[in-house]
């Protein structure tokens, strides 16, 4: 800690709490003669204490205090991802109040798990998608007089894009006396929102030109030996790239150049975008109503999916819509406003049991990871009031996804455009549809 502090007065908080975690435990019975050499603080880090730290001893009123002389305990958390890069350097100091906020502090020390950390500067929170609006885009100011990196309770952030005027302003508004609690909290859930794509719960290999899901449930791109993209760096052309690693004891700490940004667009408007494949499967999700209209957006949000929940969209392509119609497993969405009210319904019903059996409810890149058995958002019955959805084992290689019907046996894989970012759902083309 001298490298970084001379003396206790120079800690945060923050990393002063850290440093004297290993004297505090939960329990009396954790610092029993039994437990000696292998007891657990508050932190859950491992301390090494020993029978002849004891110089005294009592029982006060509300625990169970000991006494001990010129004994520092080893405290394994500043050796890890969390305890290191993000604790001990400012310029991360957003990025560790996210990361708190959301309670995986503790988690992130752990040695049981490997992690990776593409860090975000506080600098670098500059004109990103809101990951909770289909319009706005954020930046963080820390250009107010008021900035202070070793002082993040209070966090100044600029809104754009939204619909409405009047939300496009500074929240927390500066000027105001008092910060607003709903502006406070907005602002951090957002911040929170954006760390959580940041974090990937496994070592990423960047050689390996394959897809690693971070905590938001996105996916992200390593490539190149140094780039990353999100969904949205893709759709920009851009990328992100290692400046510099920090190897720590449970992972990697990377410095990127830039932030790692979410998809920009929901399923459907991802699918307008690329409608010179999928102008078919668009016209079955409009004439089904499966559509919901977003204010102040041309996107629309799918009426039968949860995206608090992450999905694959196998996209039967223009050709394979085509061949569903022939083989009259649906009508021709064109007609369907020209039926009459029966048959307008049937069709209706038709056309979303046709859409829904092309979503499985699990993401599934082209990764050679994901394999096993998944159910797809169609279902034709109810036991015991739960819907009986129909089942897809899965083949995964770097290069293509194939699905199969457990109960009829047919196989759809996947088409030469795969691995289209989402927001919460990757979309993959095929060739024929689902059965």
């Amino acid at each position: 800690m001298g490298e970084f502090y001379s003396s206790y007065d120079e800690m945060p908080l923050d990393v002063l709490g850290k440093f004297i975690s290993p004297f505090f435990f939960n329990d009396y019975w954790d610092i029993c003669p039994s437990y000696f050499g292998q007891s657990y603080d508050t932190s859950l880090g491992l301390v090494d204490y020993k029978a002849e730290d004891v110089v005294d001893k009592k029982f006060c009123s509300n625990g169970f205090f000991v006494g001990g002389v010129n004994t520092v305990y080893t405290n394994n958390s500043f050796g890890t991802i969390m305890g290191g890069p993000l604790l001990l350097d400012p310029n991360y100091s957003i990025m560790l109040q996210a990361v708190q906020d959301l309670r995986i502090d503790t988690a992130l020390q752990s040695n049981a798990v490997r992690f990776s950390i593409l860090g975000v500067r506080n600098d670098q929170f500059v004109d990103i998608a809101d990951p909770n609006s289909a319009t706005r885009r954020i930046t963080v100011r820390t250009d107010l007089d008021s900035y202070d990196p070793t002082d993040v309770s209070v966090i100044y952030m600029d809104v754009e894009g939204d619909p409405v005027g009047a939300n496009n302003r500074t929240y927390p508004d500066p000027d105001a006396t008092s910060p607003s609690a709903a502006d406070i909290a907005y602002v951090r859930k957002t911040i929170a929102d954006i760390v959580l794509n940041q974090i990937v719960d496994e070592d990423i290999d960047f050689n390996a030109n394959n897809y690693y899901q971070a905590r938001s449930g996105e996916f992200i791109y390593a490539s190149a030996g140094n780039l990353a993209q999100g969904g949205g760096d893709i759709q920009d052309m851009e990328s992100a790239q290692v400046e510099n690693i920090q190897v720590t004891d449970n992972g990697n700490f990377y410095e990127m150049s830039a932030i790692i940004d979410m998809p920009l667009n929901f399923t459907y408007g991802t699918l307008v975008e690329n409608s010179a494949s999928f102008s078919s499967f668009i016209e079955v999700l409009e004439s089904a109503d499966a559509l919901i209209t977003i204010v102040g957006s041309e996107d629309k949000l799918i009426n039968f999916l949860n995206l608090q929940r992450t999905f694959t969209l196998f996209a039967p392509n223009n050709s394979a819509v085509a061949q569903a119609i022939s083989d009259g497993v649906i009508v021709d969405p064109s007609i369907v406003n020209g039926l009459d009210d029966l048959d307008k319904a049937i069709a209706k019903r038709d056309l979303l049991n046709f859409a829904k059996k092309h979503f499985i409810q699990q993401s599934l890149p082209t990764d050679g990871k994901i394999t096993g058995t998944f159910p797809s958002m169609y279902y034709s019955k109810i036991v015991d009031f739960a819907p009986v959805y129909d089942q897809f084992s899965v083949v995964n290689t770097t290069t293509s996804v194939s699905i199969t019907n457990e109960e009829t046996g047919d196989t759809v894989t996947t088409g030469s455009m795969t691995n289209i970012l989402s927001k919460r759902i990757i979309i993959h083309e095929t060739n024929n549809y689902i059965k």
